[in-house]
């Protein structure tokens, strides 16, 4: 048996393109850095553009970075999204994906924000779901405080009133 070659992306972008788990495999064992950027992806952002689920477990169980941003500040959930692989999404959430990074340059476009644009509406739903679901903890805070503040108005109002 020979060594594998992982010095060259190609060999690694084509194991994921073909979808071959097992040469994937054979390069992650080999010592392939699965957080390292080719271009503009990385072998998650790849796997999640040509919509691989199992490629995409397989890298993350070799510590890829789900959440890791290229230098145009896309994701590998966002590649899913903009390619219109459902199952990829879908994954890639349930293994905590974050839904609010938006890219770099102008028009700051997030994974929902492609998934709308190319018509990918099914993606489109799940990502507003799980964005709502996102705003509405942030919003728990603020209305607790605002409920508080607002029973405290009405204790100090009614001390001040005078007693007849």
């Amino acid at each position: 048996m020979y060594p594998v070659p992982v010095i060259g992306y190609g060999l690694m972008r084509d194991a994921i393109e073909n979808e071959d788990g097992g040469e994937i495999q054979m390069h992650l064992l080999a010592g392939a850095n699965t957080n390292e950027q080719y271009g503009d992806l990385t072998p998650l952002m790849l796997a999640a553009h040509v919509g691989y689920a199992p490629g995409l477990n397989l890298l993350l169980a070799y510590q890829a970075d789900i959440n890791l941003t290229n230098n145009k500040g896309e994701t590998a959930l966002f590649h899913a999204a903009a390619m219109g692989h459902l199952e990829a999404v879908e994954f890639l959430l349930s293994r905590g994906a974050d839904v609010e990074p938006r890219t770099k340059r102008s028009p700051h476009l997030s994974a929902l924000d492609i998934a709308r644009q190319r018509g990918h509406l099914d993606i489109a739903a799940i990502l507003a779901e799980e964005v709502e679901k996102i705003e509405a903890t942030r919003r728990l805070p603020h209305e607790a405080i605002a409920k508080k503040q607002q029973w405290l108005r009405h204790i100090a109002g009614a001390r001040l009133r005078p007693k007849f």
